[in-house]
C-alpha cells in the first residue's frame, strides 16, 4: 500500500468560482510533496457538456506540464459512472447511451496519465455490483487503451446511511478488482476515528497476505 495525493476542489480553487480550469500554481505545495501519483477530483463540471470536456482536458494538460515527473489522472471522470446503465445488457440502448457518454470523454482518458473509476457500493446486489464493476473498468480500458485502471473502493454503502458493508461483500470487491483492475485506490475515512479491528480493514489485511503469499 502507498499514499496517494488527492486534489479536490476546495484545495484547487482559492474561492468558489469554479468556472475557469485551476491553476496547478495555487497546489504547488501538496505537489511538491507528492510522491508520484496524483488523483484530481473535480465533480462540478458536467461531462455532458463538451465546453465541460475541454475543461478538464485543459486542467490536466496543465498540471502534466507544470509536474511533468506526477502522473495525474482524475476520479470518476472517464469512464462516467453509471449503475443503471452499465448494467444493462451490452447490446441495449442504455448500455449503448452509455458508451456513447464514454466516447464523449474519451480525450480525457487519453490525457491522463492513470484512469480512476468509481465503483462504489450502491446496493447490497453482489451480482449487480459485480456486473457493475467490470463494465466501468472494461470501458476505461476501452477508451484509454494501455493506460493503468486503478479503481476506487470505499468500505461503506455510497447511500444516506454510509454503513459499513459485511466483510464477505468488501473482500468479493477487492478480489474483483485485483482481477480485473491494475490497483485499487481505499477512499474513506472522513471524520472517522481510525479502527484497527474494523472488520472491513482486518478483511483488507487478509487479502494483502493472500498477495505476499501468492508472490
Amino acid at each position: 500500500m502507498h499514499p496517494l495525493t488527492a486534489l479536490y476542489s476546495s484545495s484547487l480553487w482559492s474561492g468558489t468560482d469554479w468556472t475557469n480550469p485551476p491553476n496547478p500554481q495555487n497546489v504547488n505545495g501538496l505537489l511538491q510533496e507528492s510522491e508520484g501519483t496524483v488523483f484530481l477530483d473535480i465533480e462540478n463540471w458536467s461531462t455532458d457538456a463538451p465546453a465541460n470536456v475541454q475543461k478538464y482536458l485543459q486542467t490536466i494538460l496543465s498540471f502534466e506540464q507544470f509536474a511533468p515527473t506526477l502522473k495525474f489522472g482524475y476520479y470518476g471522470v472517464s469512464p462516467v459512472r453509471d449503475y443503471w446503465d452499465s448494467i444493462s445488457a451490452p447490446d441495449s440502448p442504455q448500455f449503448k447511451a452509455w458508451q456513447a457518454r464514454n466516447d464523449a470523454v474519451a480525450p480525457i482518458a487519453a490525457q491522463a496519465d492513470i484512469l480512476f473509476p468509481s465503483i462504489y457500493t450502491f446496493y447490497p446486489d453482489e451480482d449487480g455490483w459485480k456486473t457493475y464493476a467490470i463494465a466501468q473498468i472494461e470501458e476505461a480500458r476501452r477508451i484509454g487503451p494501455g493506460k493503468p485502471v486503478y479503481v476506487f473502493l470505499w468500505p461503506q454503502f455510497e447511500d444516506p446511511t454510509q454503513s459499513y458493508m459485511p466483510s464477505h461483500l468488501w473482500r468479493l470487491e477487492l478480489e474483483t478488482a485485483r482481477q480485473h483492475a491494475d490497483g485499487i485506490v481505499i477512499w474513506g475515512g472522513s471524520q472517522q476515528t481510525w479502527d484497527n479491528n474494523a472488520p472491513w480493514w482486518l478483511e483488507t489485511q487478509k487479502f494483502l497476505e493472500n498477495i505476499k503469499a501468492e508472490k
